[in-house]
């Protein structure tokens, strides 16, 4: 039997590649976040070539969901305000809601990606369970797009 893929081209990568986009993928991330003050000072000594590996990844400081509710409502947010077009977040029953942020691109990637599911059904059927936690990626915009401001 042969496994379907949606994106055939990076899901058919060998090893070697993967890990090397994944490490250059991580590397962007850390320099990216970098440039926010808050992140700068969390993660002071850090630079994005001290990650050789995604071990090392691993020995990054564990964010906490208090430090998440102390940097209400965009604190720990890497973009400028006026760049987020949509914003998933907690309730807020505990304390500050946790927010996240979305740019367009944000929303795109995570357009790009909603279709996945359906496409892997079970042929003919028109049920679909995506199971997710309530983590940053707990409500999609699903197929058809996005529902944002016009930004």
């Amino acid at each position: 039997m042969t496994a379907a893929m949606w994106e055939i081209r990076a899901e058919s990568l060998p090893r070697e590649e993967l890990e090397r986009q994944a490490l250059e993928g991580l590397r962007r991330t850390l320099g990216h976040v970098l440039a926010n003050p808050a992140w700068r000072r969390r993660l002071a000594g850090v630079e994005p070539g001290d990650i050789r590996s995604a071990a090392d990844w691993s020995r990054l400081p564990f964010l906490t969901k208090a430090e998440l509710r102390d940097a209400y409502p965009f604190g720990l947010a890497c973009v400028e305000p006026e760049r987020v077009v949509r914003i998933h977040m907690s309730s807020g029953t505990t304390g500050n809601p946790v927010v996240n942020p979305y740019t367009r691109a944000d929303v795109r990637a995570m357009s790009s990606r909603s279709p996945r599911p359906s496409a892997f059904s079970p042929a003919g059927s028109d049920f679909t369970t995506a199971p997710s936690g309530s983590g940053p990626w707990s409500s999609r915009p699903g197929p058809a797009g996005p529902r944002s401001s016009s930004r």
